[in-house]
């Protein structure tokens, strides 16, 4: 008890919490479907509260109907199986579920819920005097498709609920599909309800929500639509809602969506005054960047991490991705250091893990505090090539390509040659459209170094696309504020 009543003292000392809020303990939460067997599939809710307030709920109540029909069933009951701890003394994650039979495996259907009640002190909420903030969200969802039996998108990691202003907010919530399904990301509205029920058709409910949930005055704000990671750096305190929407797609075809709806508390930098330093690969994240790298079949690749952050604190990794799971998964040796903590990952792919899509490596950064646990998301698109014959696995160091922006918005390459090359590198924006050439010639063995402010006017995702005139080519992606 003593432990809650510090807790609450600093949530109320931050403006963070009212009487209401306290009773308001709703952090957010998603809604999942996985096949079981025939036309039986489990419905299962991931729920996120705060620690303070009323206990988590016994039960929720699900609504489904077809989106192609008739068909609606009303509260359906799913019971809660267990809990976890997201963030110690702060946030937990409560997991609920059912069997549900569907009429049609064909069909389309909507799976809604709702749930009270959101904090009024949330600072992107429209109707913040309103007396039903009710926390709703749904999922889309086809059973089947062509007689394949399918499930709907879902989570690796749990969201985290910390920011601290001023310091970078970097969250990836990797998303991910039983069945291999393309994914899309994108932010979405936050749904609520002002007049306490669930509407038959949520997806045409009047939100109360501002659109652009996070963007806001006097912060830095980007999403990628590729890999769904959040790039934010705000100078406001206080509570937002954040809701992201996972789009599923097989054959060019939309079969559904999952939507991930949940709160960020952002805390002063006070709370954690020196944010830690990161070096991928032997190079400093200096800027907002989505790390592009290269794999080969049969040969070792290697990449490692350091962390230097001097704060008094537990630090640790948490490791996801595809490259984790199977027969070969990917091996990970961390150390403590004097002034932080380091990884090595070690990962020998076999020819199935060949794409031309690639595999997220997923890498989260916690320092847990006596009150609060901070974390930083490290998403790395890792593409596994066939070994080249007649060059060996090496193609990649051949033509190594490294590129960050630095703190003061200029882009930074370095180019290792094993060999004179001729090289260009041409950047474009998410639209395709060419934002100019950063490099262009022949190119002598050894490292060279280029500085351009090209790309200064603008905003948003880059791509970095190189290429040496002889079937080399190299994508990175960069995320500038």
């Amino acid at each position: 008890m003593r432990k809650i009543s510090v807790i609450l003292f600093f949530l109320l000392l931050m403006g963070l919490t009212d009487a209401k809020a306290i009773q308001s303990q709703t952090m957010g939460g998603e809604l999942i479907v996985t096949h079981v067997s025939g036309s039986q599939y489990k419905l299962q809710i991931n729920y996120w509260r705060f620690i303070i307030g009323l206990p988590a709920p016994h039960a929720f109540q699900v609504h489904v109907r077809s989106l192609s029909s008739n068909f609606f069933a009303p509260n359906i009951v799913l019971t809660k199986d267990s809990f976890s701890v997201i963030s110690p003394n702060y946030a937990e994650e409560h997991y609920y579920s059912a069997l549900f039979t569907f009429p049609n495996i064909t069909d389309r259907y909507e799976i809604s819920t709702f749930f009270c009640c959101r904090s009024p002190l949330i600072i992107n909420l429209f109707g913040p005097s309103s007396a039903n903030n009710l926390l709703a969200f749904s999922t889309e969802f086809t059973p089947s498709i062509s007689g394949v039996p399918n499930s709907s998108p879902r989570f690796y990691l749990p969201p985290e609920p910390i920011v601290l202003a001023n310091q970078p907010y970097v969250h990836g919530p990797f998303a991910y599909d039983l069945e291999g399904d393309s994914l899309t990301f994108r932010l979405d509205t936050p749904q609520t309800n002002g007049n306490g029920y669930v509407p038959v058709n949520l997806i045409n409910a009047s939100p109360f929500w501002s659109l652009s949930a996070l963007p806001i005055a006097n912060s830095i704000f980007s999403f990628d639509t590729m890999t769904g990671t959040t790039n934010w750096l705000t100078t406001s305190t206080g509570g937002f809602q954040h809701l992201y929407k996972v789009d599923e797609w097989r054959n060019g075809q939309k079969i559904g969506s999952v939507t991930r709806d949940f709160r960020i508390n952002v805390l002063g930098s006070s709370f954690n005054p020196t944010p830690p330093s990161i070096f991928l690969g032997g190079n400093q994240l200096t800027g907002i960047a989505l790390p592009q790298l290269n794999a080969y079949a049969g040969s070792v690749f290697n990449l490692t991490i350091a962390i230097n952050d001097p704060d008094p604190s537990t630090k640790s990794f948490r490791f996801t991705g595809p490259i984790f799971q199977g027969s070969n998964p990917a091996m990970v040796t961390t150390t403590n250091t004097s002034n932080g903590i380091s990884a090595s990952i070690n990962w020998t792919p076999g020819t199935s893990m060949v794409s031309s899509t690639p595999h997220m490596l997923h890498i989260r950064y916690l320092e847990t505090t006596p009150l609060y646990t901070f974390s930083r998301d490290i998403p790395v698109m890792v593409t596994v090539l066939p070994a080249v014959a007649g060059l060996g696995n090496n193609r990649e160091k051949e033509n190594n390509l490294v590129a960050f922006l630095n703190e003061d918005g200029r882009l930074n390459l370095t180019l290792n040659l094993d060999e004179k090359a001729e090289m260009r590198v041409v950047a474009f924006d998410v639209q395709g459209r060419n934002l100019g050439v950063l490099m262009e010639g022949q190119y002598a063995e050894g490292q060279h170094q280029f500085i351009s402010d090209k790309l200064a006017a603008h905003q948003g995702l880059i791509i970095l696309r190189a290429e040496d005139g002889k079937g080399w080519q190299k994508t990175l992606k960069l995320i500038k504020p």
